[in-house]
């Protein structure tokens, strides 16, 4: 029988659905044992839609681990002389004017050391991280107030790495190309960002094209421990005080950790076969893109079109209202037509794909061949072929759930495996318990 201390709820806020997963751990294995969603619109607010989300999920955890995303995010590569983890981020509070456009009291500021870059400069590769304060402190009291205890805030991109990370675990993720020996040695060089920091969130600058890389960069993050993100509240929320923390299931930060963002895992070097491939998440407003090597994440980004584009061009080409052109978008009923109504939109969001692809190639000197679609919008009937077409690489959809153990009522497993593909996140967000 599994512990109760041994669950987490992956809880998902996304821009017009809030989704939950709850998962549980038993050795080695892990069970889906709650899923609930809801959309924001039609429970009247994000509070009470995550309320109707733990009101339906029959979730037992009372710990979260959520995230943040969009263009309050800052995530950073930077080169930096080779330094103790302790040296880096001192120095970081020193140089991190120079990638931030916010002030340093402002934010919560972290780093990590990614590994020595090739060849003997003395420089090693670093992921330097913020977030406005007043966005966590947001985030923090709102899940306070439905009486959750959050214990980790996540990066939708990071999350998403590291639901493929647990597919792949569970034996049910599609098979990334087998690495080069160049990917190999470069693979190895990188330091196994799963382990790596709690939050990590950076700004979309507004001319992408130049620079696919400042969109957002970064490396996945999973748990240190209890409170991981937020050992000492005070310092990063104005709201309530957090509940009594449940029964851990996670491991407390070592003693003399900091307050406020932490990076765990810095110096533990990744021993990852290299495999370069790419994970895109099509969202309602956005889409996530995460190339990995191997099992570590090396770029991310956010692109600002999603699914809710293509319905609006579906209703207006057919002449129908976004509800029966959300229908009629999914079921592939009309296919041709659809796919002519928002061929524009999917062109777009493809060379923004495209363009990110051609930016991390050009910069590692690899090659990305294959690519894993997830999300709402990779319901669409036909995208794969599409965008096979258009990045001239496979292209293949991936059950986030597939492979996991469904301990559920009927009605709820038929719903999950219904919006698996919308569970990216919020099962990357849960699989923090593969830390305990």
């Amino acid at each position: 029988m599994i512990s109760r201390s041994q669950r987490v709820l992956g809880l998902d806020i996304g821009s017009s659905t809030v989704k939950g997963v709850e998962l549980a751990k038993n050795g080695e294995k892990f069970a889906i044992t709650g899923y609930a969603q809801a959309e924001i619109a039609s429970a009247g607010t994000l509070k009470e839609a995550i309320a109707a989300v733990l009101r339906d999920g029959r979730f037992k955890s009372k710990q979260v681990v959520s995230s943040v995303s969009g263009r309050s995010v800052i995530v950073r590569y930077i080169n930096t002389p080779v330094m103790k983890p302790d040296e880096l981020k001192s120095s970081m509070r020193f140089e991190a004017d120079k990638y931030i456009p916010f002030e340093l009291n402002e934010v919560i500021l972290d780093c990590l050391p990614l590994g020595r870059e090739d060849g003997d400069n003395g420089e090693m590769r670093v992921v330097l991280v913020a977030v406005k304060k007043e966005i966590v402190d947001e985030h923090v009291r709102i899940l306070q107030e439905v009486g959750l205890y959050p214990c980790v805030i996540d990066v939708d991109c990071f999350a998403l790495g590291n639901a493929f990370e647990l597919a792949t675990l569970a034996g049910s993720a599609p098979k990334a190309p087998e690495a080069t020996e160049d990917d190999q040695t470069a693979g190895e060089a990188q330091v196994k960002a799963a382990e790596a920091q709690d939050v990590a969130t950076g700004e979309e600058p507004e001319a992408p094209s130049e620079d696919p890389e400042t969109k957002g960069t970064g490396a996945p993050a999973p748990a240190t421990g209890e409170g991981s993100l937020i050992p000492d509240l005070d310092e990063v929320t104005a709201g309530p005080p957090p509940p009594p923390p449940p029964p851990a299931h996670l491991p407390p930060p070592p003693p003399g950790a900091p307050s406020g963002v932490q990076a765990a895992g810095a110096g533990t070097a990744d021993k990852s076969n290299g495999s370069v491939y790419a994970l895109v998440d099509i969202g309602a407003q956005k889409t996530n893109i995460n190339i990995m090597r191997g099992d570590v994440s090396s770029f991310t980004r956010e692109v600002y079109i999603g699914g809710e584009d293509m319905t609006e061009a579906v209703s207006k080409h057919l002449s129908i209202n976004t509800v029966d052109a959300e229908i009629v978008k999914r079921e592939g009923d009309q296919e041709a037509a659809v796919l002519e109504a928002i061929g524009q939109t999917l062109d777009d969001l493809a060379n923004e794909i495209f363009l990110s692809f051609d930016y991390f190639e050009n910069q590692f000197d690899t090659e990305i061949k294959t690519v894993y679609l997830s999300g709402g919008g990779s319901r669409l009937k036909g995208i794969g072929a599409v965008f096979s077409d258009i990045l001239g690489r496979q292209v293949l959809p991936w059950d986030p759930v597939a492979g996991i153990e469904v301990s559920l009522v009927e009605t709820q497993a038929a719903k999950l495996r219904e919006n698996a593909s919308q569970l990216a996140v919020a099962m990357g967000l849960a699989s923090r318990l593969r830390k305990v």
